[in-house]
This record gives structure tokens, sequence and C-alpha cells, in this order.
């Protein structure tokens, strides 16, 4: 048992000496990357438990050496879709959980049905939609082909502003601003800081000396993950 242990990401091969093992609860943690082959050996692992960590992105190459594993949970990530395929190598899984706060239901999950049918795979019922709105809190297993497209208006599932209550800045004083959102699946997105009407650049200057400049007193800097899944603004404002 290693949960609640402020891990925060799993190198590859981490547990390869523990060939024997069956259950492992990495829950509750602060985990943000699994790489590849991270469980590796692990031939007889039949429980896996991530639950409640911080992955935006799931993908095949985590599960590498699991074929043995039976059930599996994800919940309480921070990712809002999987990828047709992102199971391959588990195939003894029986049943899974993957809901999240973030879990969009649309086109982008309907392979799941066939996969359900295909495997057998049991979801559990604790999964459910978060977004569309119209699909909150719906038990994915109830779903049907018919409610997982894509013609929902747009809804993002993560927009973060910190602080975000109005603030107060003395001079000589700065003050850091983060922009947490998360991108749009098979759309490009980008997030923008408007001052006085243009877009902050990062390397914008006061043009006219005036300390009007759309990026006077402003440094700026951008962070992905590397499926675009999350992006993170940093913008720091100096009287």
């Amino acid at each position: 048992d290693l949960s609640s242990n402020v891990i925060k990401n799993i190198e590859s091969n981490a547990f390869g000496v523990l060939k024997q093992l069956q259950k492992l609860d990495i829950s509750k943690n602060d985990i943000t990357e699994i790489e590849p082959g991270a469980f590796q050996g692990l031939d007889n692992l039949q429980k896996l438990d991530l639950s409640n960590n911080k992955l935006v992105t799931i993908n095949a190459s985590m599960f590498l050496g699991l074929e043995n594993l039976d059930k599996l949970s994800l919940a309480g990530n921070q990712f809002s879709t999987l990828t047709d395929g992102v199971f391959t190598h588990l195939t003894s899984l029986s049943k899974i959980d993957f809901g999240t706060e973030y879990l969009t239901c649309d086109c982008h999950l309907a392979w799941m049905l066939r996969w359900e049918k295909d495997t057998g795979v049991r979801v559990d019922r604790s999964t459910s939609c978060s977004f569309p709105r119209d699909l909150r809190a719906t038990p994915f297993k109830t779903l049907k082909r018919k409610d997982l497209h894509c013609n929902w208006p747009v809804e993002i599932p993560l927009f973060e502003l910190v602080p975000s209550t109005s603030q107060v800045v003395f001079e000589g004083d700065s003050l850091p601003l983060r922009c947490r959102v998360s991108g749009l699946v098979g759309e490009p997105t980008r997030v923008v800081w408007v001052r006085k009407g243009r877009e902050v650049q990062p390397d914008d200057d006061d043009d006219d000396g005036d300390g009007g400049g759309a990026g006077a007193g402003l440094r700026l800097r951008t962070q992905n993950t590397h499926d675009g899944a999350i992006i993170v603004h940093d913008l720091q404002i100096t009287k």
C-alpha cells in the first residue's frame, strides 16, 4: 500500500523486483506522470489503484506488462477523455473505473462502447459524466451511441485563475497570475492575456516609454503537457 505518500511520478521498471505482487494501491498521491513500462515485471498483478492522483492524460505505454491485470481504478484524476487503444495491453481486464470531475462524454469516448462489448469489461457504475452539462452525473454504462456525439455546446472542463479575486498591488510590488485550462480534444487551444485592448506577447516591451505598452511590466510563460491536454499560463505583473 503506497497510498497517501506524496508520490509525484513513477519511473520505468519502478516495481520490477516485486514479481509476485498481486495488488498495488498508489491512490491519493500527486502523480502527474507514469513513464512507459513503469509496471513492467508485475506479471501477477491483478488489481491496480491509481485513483485520486493528478494524471491529465492516460496512454497505453503506462500499462505495458500488465497482461494479467483484472481491476483498474483511474477515478479522481484530471483527464477529460481516453483515446482508442489505451487499454490494448490489458488483455485480462474485467472491471474499470475512470470517473473524473473533468470527464467529457462526447464522440471521443464513443469507442469505449464498442470496446466494452468486444472485451466484456465492466465499467463501474460510479463512473459518470461531468460534461456536457446535459449528461452530468449520468453513469457511463447507461449511455447509448447516440449520446456520445460532438455536437454539444463547447464547454471547458478545466478553467482556473489564481488568484481568483481582485488584488491590490503597490508600486514596486509584483503580482503573479496563473491560468490553467484544459485543451479541447481535436481542436487547437491557446490562452491569451489582453491588456489595454492588445494581446500580451512574451517579448512585448513598453514601446513608447510611457508605461502603457501591452507588455509593460509583464512577464509571460507558457507550459503545456506533451499532448496539449492542460495549458498553464503564468503572468507576472510588476508595478
